[in-house]
């Protein structure tokens, strides 16, 4: 059997193939336990979704039903340990169960076929859809999306390709509008909106939607947590510490070494820990929002240099994390 991402629970999962089953009206033909996986005529299941956000909403109950309701529509049998399920992203084919799907089951011909409940759950690249579906033809195994044409002619194929096209504008344009998204919180005073800084707490004004009760922030921000009446931190309170690092570490020139050293002789805690690491210090010392100079949304994803052009699913990743150009980041 193969393993389920942490994304998901195998009771979780469990429940959504007996009530797929349940709702198709065909529990004896998907999630089929203790079938004879030696059969030639079986079939295989494959759900993906992206992010554990997603894992947390009930989609995947909806892409087993469907494939539930394709599988009855063609009398195939998909036993329960071939329903397969990934919770990573689509930018390449590199995932634990498509691997297992493609390197094991397909390629040793233990399949008859596969089901796919949204051409979109198999990737967003029109060469992965290709390249799938090659090798499926190539080994005999046939393809059934939920939403797409099937076949190996060539206006199915098309189709798909097309789709798959559609399907890489989609993430696109969602990627383009979560830009857009952060943009405008950071210009309606919505950032900083987390977990605040060692020897700071967050401040926020609120609202509440009245046809839903659920509360809306409408700007937070940072305030020091322990200030005395003169408006100086007070001594050996948080933000007292972290003034007397940047004096430290700037006006005196002393290491990171030397400043844990002499909190440790103060007898003061370090964040969520007993005793100051150099590591602590030059953490708080790199933060920018001590400075006034904050930046929110300063990286993003680029494509790999390093990627040779063959390498299409394995090895090298497709992308890196980079810093973003001055133009593209928000201060706050």
């Amino acid at each position: 059997m193969f393993e389920l991402p942490e994304a998901m629970s195998r009771e979780r999962f469990d429940n959504y193939i007996t009530i797929a089953a349940r709702q198709a009206n065909y529990e004896d033909g998907f999630g089929v336990k203790g079938c004879d996986l030696t059969r030639s005529d079986l079939y295989a299941n494959y759900n993906r979704q992206s992010l554990k956000e997603q894992a947390d909403n009930d989609r995947l109950g909806e892409y087993m039903l469907t494939s539930a309701l394709k599988a009855k529509e063609m009398g195939a049998t998909i036993p329960y340990e071939l329903i397969l399920y990934d919770c990573d992203s689509s930018e390449d084919l590199d995932r634990p169960s498509m691997s297992y799907l493609r390197n094991d089951l397909i390629a040793n011909r233990l399949i008859a076929g596969i089901i796919i409940p949204q051409q979109g759950r198999l990737s967003d690249k029109p060469l992965h859809q290709l390249i799938f579906d090659q090798e499926c033809q190539h080994y005999g195994v046939k393809v059934i999306y939920g939403d797409a044409p099937s076949g190996n002619d060539w206006s199915s194929e098309t189709a798909r390709l097309v789709q798959a096209k559609a399907n890489e504008l989609r993430v696109l344009n969602n990627q383009q509008n979560a830009l857009a998204g952060s943009k405008s919180r950071v210009l309606a005073g919505k950032v900083p909106a987390h977990k605040p800084p060692y020897g700071y707490r967050l401040q926020r004004e609120t609202s509440t939607e009245s046809h839903t009760g659920r509360i809306r922030i409408l700007i937070a921000w940072w305030v020091p947590d322990e200030i005395g009446p003169g408006g100086e931190p007070i001594p050996l309170s948080p933000v007292w510490v972290v003034s007397k690092i940047f004096e430290w570490a700037g006006s005196e020139e002393r290491t990171a070494y030397w400043i844990a050293n002499r909190l440790n002789e103060l007898k003061i805690s370090a964040p969520g820990k007993l005793e100051w690491a150099p590591k602590a210090v030059i953490q708080i010392i790199r933060r920018q929002c001590y400075t006034g100079k904050a930046e929110f949304n300063s990286t993003g994803r680029v494509p790999n240099p390093e990627r040779p052009l063959g390498d299409l699913t394995h090895g090298v990743k497709k992308t890196i994390i980079r810093p973003k150009s001055q133009e593209e980041r928000i201060p706050f």
